[in-house]
């Protein structure tokens, strides 16, 4: 379980913070608010590999206007940044770790985030597709 919860929280850093100069956020962006996430799927050679349903307060993030951000986990509160880099794309960094992804936004209360070839542990590459619904 650990290694799962490992795994999302790095997949979940490199779906989506450059230095605070490049921030483009603005306190109009999409992202701006509470999420929750609902699930996560894995995919693997084009055909689902895992998909795993989030417990509300494991995959729940908070993005401010400031372009600061905090994420809540079975580890506790983690603190740090996201910019939006334009297209779509976002780049958050949280644990020291930084990534960028493509962001969809489904109505004002839905979004999915893209990590398309991430390199797994095992030397396996995957796609992860992670849901957020907006609580405020």
């Amino acid at each position: 379980m650990k290694k799962i919860a490992l795994f999302l929280c790095i997949t979940m850093i490199y779906a989506t913070s450059c230095s605070k100069d490049d921030n483009e956020s603005s306190s109009s962006d999409k992202i701006i608010g509470t999420w929750v996430e609902t699930k996560s799927i894995v995919r693997s050679d084009n055909s689902v590999y895992e998909e795993f349903e989030i417990s509300e307060m494991e995959g729940k993030t908070t993005y401010y206007a400031d372009g600061s951000t905090e994420a809540f986990t079975d580890f506790g509160s983690i603190d740090g940044l996201w910019v939006n880099l334009g297209g779509g794309i976002y780049k958050i960094t949280l644990w020291g770790f930084s990534g960028e992804g493509l962001i969809e936004f489904i109505g004002d209360n839905e979004m999915r985030a893209e990590s398309e070839g991430f390199n797994y542990n095992n030397g396996e590459t995957i796609d992860l597709y992670r849901y957020y619904s907006k609580i405020d």
